[in-house]
């Protein structure tokens, strides 16, 4: 009889070490996949004289490690970077190097690998300092006007990025404060849709504030105006603004309120646009002014318009439905002249081999005749008005084949 107790001693420590053996190949046994996550990059050995910018700010790796090392990474057991020493001004494809601080990771892809980093020169310019608002003060409270120490700084950066700040904002974040706010603020500058703009340094980087809380004035009830710069494409317009809301309730002091009857949006760049936008544009409060539903965005919707241009093109006359035993002899006139109307852009690159004029001769036999031309008849591209056309009639022979 099999006897499972015989030599256990030997069974027992067999066991012991083929679990031992088992414990350490799992552990040592490479685990290849995506790190989860994104490793932040950096850019070293940048110009001195030059900025860079890119649209990438991180990357994703695949790596091979054991499972124990596996379990000890993070983000911060990479360096992500990209090297600039010796590149020029403009646009360099650069490759992206990424290092692990444990030599038990192995770097399998990195994406993306090469990236397009665009240098430019370092401009400056000084712009005025304002100070905004977000959030409310405490219950029947405004901020006053505000006290700065210094009512200009220093912004440097790319020439492309600096041309379009036009001010530096202390952004003061209000949650139920009773008593006037005294403290150092951070400088940045903010886009249309409320966003921070990179790739630009202030001088100096913060600066102090003194923002007095008082007690609210009467509600007041302002339209909105949606504030636009730049022009749109050449031969367009803009043929419509709107915001919604129209108008919203303001609160702030009486004297600061007797002088305000709208409140504007952060600038709109419509430089070169030519199609409808719709986006949330953030409000540039005036100081002093808190809102009553503390919704700082409003919906701008602007529609653009083509300035319309005529061009006359001479059109040929193109015959469907005749019967096959028949042809066409003779034709007076053999051209149409159009007159079109349209936006400057379809219309320069309109030919007369894109205005088509089709007569219908069915049921047309021997003989001569004179048909009348309507607008019907007249085929145009997309965006083009017929205006008038001459003649508004012409004269065919038809004869056998």
């Amino acid at each position: 009889m099999f006897n499972i107790f015989y030599n256990w001693p030997a069974k027992l420590f067999c066991l012991i070490l083929a679990i031992l053996l088992w414990t350490y190949v799992a552990i040592g046994e490479s685990q290849v996949d995506n790190f989860p996550g994104k490793i932040p990059l950096s850019i070293k050995n940048t110009p001195s004289d030059l900025i860079a910018i890119s649209d990438v700010d991180s990357v994703q790796i695949k790596i091979s490690a054991d499972r124990a090392t596996w379990q000890k990474l993070s983000a911060q057991s990479f360096e992500s970077f990209i090297d600039l020493g010796g590149l020029q001004k403009g646009t360099n494809e650069v490759r992206v190097n990424v290092k692990s601080n444990t030599s038990e990771v192995e770097i399998i892809e990195i994406v993306p690998e090469k990236i397009l980093v665009r240098l430019e020169l370092i401009a400056k310019k000084k712009i005025p300092v304002k100070v905004q608002t977000d959030g409310q003060a405490g219950e029947g409270l405004v901020p006053d006007d505000a006290k700065i120490e210094v009512n200009e700084v220093e912004i440097s950066g790319a020439q492309s990025v600096i041309d379009k700040i036009l001010e530096a904002t202390a952004l003061i974040q209000l949650n139920g404060e009773t008593e006037e706010i005294n403290k150092t603020v951070e400088l940045a500058a903010y886009d249309a849709q409320g966003e921070a703009i990179k790739y630009v340094e202030f001088n100096p980087k913060s600066v102090v504030v003194g923002l007095p809380i008082v007690k609210a004035g009467s509600a007041k009830t302002v339209g909105i105006k949606a504030r636009i710069e730049g022009k749109p494409k050449n031969g367009y317009w803009l043929s419509e603004v709107t915001t919604t809301p129209l108008d919203l309730t303001i609160r702030g002091t009486n004297g600061v309120l007797r002088g305000i009857n709208f409140v504007e949006t952060k600038a709109i760049d419509v430089s070169g646009l030519s199609s409808d936008y719709s986006k949330n544009v953030e409000l540039d409060l005036p100081s002093g002014i808190t809102l009553a539903d503390n919704n700082s965005q409003v919906k701008v919707e602007i529609k653009f318009s083509a300035n319309k241009s005529e061009k006359e093109v001479s059109a040929a006359i193109d015959f469907e439905n005749l019967a096959s035993n028949l042809k066409i002899e003779t034709l007076e006139p053999n051209l149409i002249k159009v007159m079109l109307s349209g936006s400057q852009d379809v219309l320069s690159a309109l030919t007369s081999s894109s205005v088509k004029i089709k007569l219908n001769l069915s049921g047309y036999n021997l003989g001569n005749f004179a048909i009348d031309i309507n607008k019907n008849m007249i085929s145009v591209p997309e965006g083009v008005e017929v205006i008038s056309f001459l003649p508004s009639a012409v004269r065919i022979g038809i004869g056998n084949k």
